[in-house]
């Protein structure tokens, strides 16, 4: 028991692995090697509970946890951390997560690390300085249907040239912060996919029109015409605006 709670399992050493999904033929999607793999779909919560674990890598660390509905990683250390792939995918009913005291400055992978997190609302990932890769952000929020804010402001995509399906089917997705660093990545990929945010619908997000609005001037902006390398907020409604 911790906090009166059941502990399915207490982990130790395991910030020196790194750990990948590997596809098999009942599971398209992967099974991770991950130490706790054998418990992943019953994990309901998770905490780190000591300070001075500092991995390289936190790829897959809680993939495929279906039932996951608590994460304290607080005192995790990722200074040190290069890879973030696939971190929480098909974390489905995750519904917040706050990761704002990760340092993600040494990072350049995070490749679907929050893919398929269907039931994700809130997201805190503010103070992020993320440096990706050249293909470090694809499908980084793919499927994210519930998520409804972004700071991205500290990201900085000089050197991405793919982050195609970054923000796919992320349908409730209504506010997004983006800084002086940030600019739009095209590159197709055969499925017409790109970066762009999705396209506003009123079918979720009331009052949307198709539009993105900037929060400093009310300016309305389809997903391709939003400027590259402007420090702005955008809504995804014009009454959004006076919120």
């Amino acid at each position: 028991m911790f906090n009166y709670r059941r502990v399915t399992d207490v982990y130790t050493g395991f910030e020196t692995g790194a750990y990948t999904l590997v596809e098999t033929p009942t599971n398209r999607y992967g099974s991770s090697t991950a130490p706790w793999a054998a418990h992943q779909s019953q994990i309901e919560a998770v905490k780190i509970l000591d300070d001075g674990i500092a991995p390289k890598s936190v790829s897959v660390w809680f993939s495929n946890m279906t039932k996951l509905k608590s994460v304290d990683v607080a005192r995790l250390d990722t200074s040190k951390c290069t890879q973030m792939a696939d971190t929480f995918f098909m974390a489905t009913q995750l519904q917040s997560l706050d990761l704002s005291s990760w340092d993600v400055s040494g990072t350049y992978n995070f490749n679907c690390m929050f893919q398929e997190c269907h039931s994700l609302k809130n997201l805190d990932i503010r103070g992020w300085s993320a440096h990706p890769d050249k293909a470090g952000l694809f499908g980084m929020f793919f499927d994210c249907l519930s998520l409804q804010a972004l700071d991205l402001s500290g990201f900085d995509l000089a050197s991405t040239v793919n982050a195609n399906k970054m923000f796919g089917h992320c349908q409730s997705l209504s506010k997004v912060s983006l800084g002086l660093n940030w600019k739009w990545v095209i590159c197709d990929d055969g499925e017409g996919a790109n970066s762009y945010l999705p396209t506003p619908s009123a079918s979720t997000i009331p009052g949307a029109d198709g539009k993105w609005y900037s929060v400093s001037s009310g300016r309305g902006y389809t997903p391709q015409d939003i400027p590259n390398n402007t420090a702005d907020t955008y809504v995804a409604s014009r009454g959004m605006l006076s919120r």
